[in-house]
């Protein structure tokens, strides 16, 4: 069975965990990322928001905590962190196809709107999304609501890179995810192949990593899934010729 290496926070690792196993595939969860949750109060404009944004799961737990049951729409970057909004409660959930910029080309088809939209971002965060909807003349409200900490692994985890239960690949999906795997990783070694979410993932990795790098076309955990799934004989050979 191929092993899949998820360096996610625990509770998101563990649903990843899941949905390999349902693709036949094993994970192993090092959570070296921590979800920070940070309670900003809601603006002062609050009741003239017409809509809220979220680029991560990661942004629920705030909305949920001060907009539970609020019938505004709630744009999502892409269909799973679209999932989870319905999950907690929210109707009206339209989702984007994974990146900052097919956010912006949604909100920009939904015309200038009557309000400002809420963001609830992260500290952490690429300014794409903000500086699109900024030069389309859409008025944005940001709520910083979540940071995400990572550590340096310990030596048992780099150990664990090696040897008959060591991973075939690494599933990356994000920037902090791609460095801290790199950090897994000491020079002259192969290391498990990394997936990445997005070629802006894989840039964050070092060059000696790279040349092994598969990109998803479509910035969407469901279809970076289902490449590994297609990759599984490939893997099992690359991983009998090591």
């Amino acid at each position: 069975m191929i092993r899949v290496l998820v360096l996610r926070e625990a509770a998101a690792a563990r649903q990843t965990a899941d949905a390999l196993q349902a693709r036949g595939m094993a994970a192993l969860i090092m959570p070296l990322e921590t979800v920070v949750r940070l309670d900003p109060p809601p603006p002062p404009e609050a009741g003239a928001v017409t809509g809220f944004l979220i680029t991560s799961a990661h942004a629920i737990a705030w909305l949920q905590r001060h907009y539970a049951g609020d019938g505004r729409r709630v744009f999502a970057v892409g269909p799973a962190t679209a999932r989870n909004a319905r999950a907690a409660g929210f109707a009206d959930v339209v989702a984007a196809a994974g990146s900052a910029q097919s956010l912006a080309a949604l909100l920009m088809q939904e015309g200038p709107g009557d309000g400002p939209l809420l963001y609830a971002a992260g500290v952490d965060r690429r300014p794409d999304l903000e500086l699109a909807l900024a030069a389309a003349g859409r008025a944005v409200i940001v709520r910083e609501c979540y940071d995400v900490v990572f550590r340096a692994p310990e030596p048992a985890e780099r150990a664990a890179m090696t040897g008959a239960t060591a991973p075939d690949c690494a599933l990356l999906l994000s920037a902090g995810q791609a460095r801290a795997f790199a950090a897994l990783v000491p020079d002259g070694m192969v290391g498990p192949r990394p997936y990445c979410l997005s070629a802006r993932i894989a840039q964050a990795l070092p060059p000696r990593l790279l040349h092994n790098c598969v990109v998803s076309p479509v910035p969407a955990l469901d279809g970076l899934l289902a490449m590994l799934e297609n990759d599984r004989c490939s893997l099992e050979t690359r991983r009998y010729m090591q």
